[in-house]
């Protein structure tokens, strides 16, 4: 039997889709996707890569709705690649393709700040109305990317860490 996800708390599910399922919320939580500019950073340092990464994305997200059928995705920091003021063509057309793609239909795209990669992903989610949040809270949850220290409240969910999970037994030894 293939495990596909693990409950770590009641109704929090990490899915080996490499998202947080919030079963409560009838969220998904998805951080570092660094989408829209990899291929083409790479491709300035002289390494070629095929442009695969959208839809690699893309994929990955279809099949979280496909399994959890949210009404959120929350989308936790470093959502794009660049993160200088000149942004390449390739990200802006990437991101816009994302946005239109799921938002709207029965899925919300909920945006929190995460890092430097962030700067300016405002400019690009003002053009479908959609504002960034530099936090998500609910009731029980605080979503914030990890990049700098906002403390701990509720169950605090953190991405920035490209993901990992850490899990450390008693006399110290980790996985």
């Amino acid at each position: 039997m293939v495990v596909k996800e693990i409950q770590v708390i009641k109704d929090v599910f990490i899915s080996d889709l490499y998202c947080l399922y919030l079963r409560d919320e009838n969220a998904c939580v998805i951080s570092d996707l660094h989408l829209g500019g990899f291929e083409e950073e790479m491709n300035l340092h002289g390494l070629f890569l095929p442009k695969m990464q959208r839809e690699h994305v893309e994929g990955l997200v279809d099949r979280i709705i496909e399994r959890y059928s949210p009404e959120k995705i929350i989308i936790n920091g470093d959502f794009k690649q660049e993160f200088s003021r000149n942004l390449p063509p390739q990200e802006w057309e990437d991101i816009l393709h994302f946005i239109d793609r799921y938002q709207g239909g029965t899925v919300e795209l909920v945006f929190v700040r995460g890092g430097n990669h962030d700067n300016y992903l405002q400019t690009i989610l003002s053009r479908r109305g959609i504002r960034m949040h530099e936090a998500y809270e609910t009731d029980r949850y605080f979503i914030y990317h990890g990049d700098r220290d906002r403390g701990l409240k509720k169950i605090t969910i953190l991405g920035h860490e490209h993901p990992s999970v850490v899990l450390r037994d008693k006399v110290g030894g980790s996985l």
